[in-house]
């Protein structure tokens, strides 16, 4: 809930929306570096991240130097997201590995420029549990 609550809320800022449309990634950085890392330390933030349609990485901000890259072939969430218009929540692997998403769509002058998103850490607890099942010798493998 908290990665959908932020990437709304950060797909309706309309001063973002439109530095993203004008593709201004240096500022949009300079913007949103301070809030990201805010919310990093604060809430387990782990991802937050603009893409253009289909699903090209615009801008990460836990990664800044790393645009551009095609992400449509294992990111089905931002894929979806920007085909639907609509939010998605779920959890989905990355290029990070598994996180929790919220992806909402950005739209700037009534047109839809992509989709922004939140990754959020599963916490301390998940891997409390991983490590006592591991203990136990149970194992736990996803593909």
């Amino acid at each position: 809930r908290i990665a959908n609550a932020l990437a709304t809320l950060v797909a309706n800022i309309d001063v973002l929306n439109e530095k993203f449309a004008n593709n201004q990634r240096e500022q949009l950085t300079d913007m949103l570096i301070p809030t990201f890392k805010a919310l990093k330390e604060g809430f387990d933030a782990r991802q937050f991240q603009y893409h253009s349609p289909p699903a090209t990485s615009f801008l990460r901000l836990h990664n800044p130097e790393k645009y551009g890259d095609d992400l449509s072939s294992f990111r089905n969430t931002v894929v979806a997201t920007n085909a639907s218009k609509k939010n998605i929540v779920g959890l989905e692997k990355g290029e990070a590995g598994l996180g929790i998403r919220g992806i909402s769509p950005v739209f700037f002058a009534g047109n839809h420029i992509g989709s922004v998103e939140f990754g959020m850490s599963f916490g301390q607890p998940l891997k409390n549990l991983v490590q006592q099942l591991r203990a136990n010798h149970y194992y736990i493998t996803m593909n």
